[in-house]
C-alpha cells in the first residue's frame, strides 16, 4: 500500500548565517594576530650556550631584585667605577619608578654601557620585572636581558 510519491531532491541551503560566522572567525585571528605581535617583549639570552665563547664581558648594568621586593642597580665589570664615584642604587619596591633617574645618571657617566641584564629574585613580579626592563629601554640601554632563576 505503498503510495508513488514524489520528492523533491532540491532544497534550498541559506548560507548567509554560515558567511556571516565565518567573517566573524576571520576577523577575530586578525585582531588577535596583531595584538599578539604589539604585545611581544624582544629579549636577549643572559647565560647558557650563546655566550660562553665570549672571553670578557662587557660592561654592564645589573638591576637585582631582592627578596623584599627593592631592587639594586650595580655596575658590572666597570673599570673606572671607583673613579666615577658611582655606587650602588638601591631603589624601594614602592619607588620602583625612580629607576628613570638613577639609569640615566649611570648612563650619563658612563655612556659607553649599552648592556642592562636583569636578575629576579624567587618571588620578583612579573609586572616589576616587565617595568624594569622597558624603563631601562626607555633610557638607551640596547640591549636588556633577563637572567634565569
Amino acid at each position: 500500500m505503498a503510495k508513488n510519491r514524489k520528492r523533491h531532491l532540491d532544497f534550498d541551503l541559506n548560507l548567509l548565517p554560515f558567511i556571516s560566522v565565518l567573517a566573524v572567525c576571520i576577523s577575530f585571528l586578525l585582531l588577535v594576530s596583531v595584538w599578539t605581535k604589539v604585545g611581544t617583549f624582544n629579549t636577549n639570552q643572559a647565560f647558557g650556550t650563546d655566550g660562553a665563547d665570549t672571553a670578557k664581558n662587557p660592561e654592564s648594568l645589573w638591576a637585582k631584585f631582592d627578596n623584599d621586593g627593592s631592587l639594586r642597580l650595580v655596575v658590572n665589570n666597570g673599570k673606572d667605577i671607583v673613579s666615577k664615584g658611582l655606587p650602588d642604587y638601591k631603589i624601594a619596591h614602592n619607588n620602583l619608578a625612580a629607576i628613570d633617574k638613577y639609569a640615566r645618571e649611570i648612563h650619563a657617566r658612563m655612556p659607553q654601557i649599552t648592556m642592562a641584564l636583569v636578575l629576579p629574585a624567587a618571588d620578583s613580579s612579573y609586572e616589576d620585572i616587565i617595568f624594569v626592563m622597558d624603563r631601562l629601554k626607555k633610557e638607551n640601554f640596547t640591549q636588556v636581558g633577563i637572567a634565569p632563576l
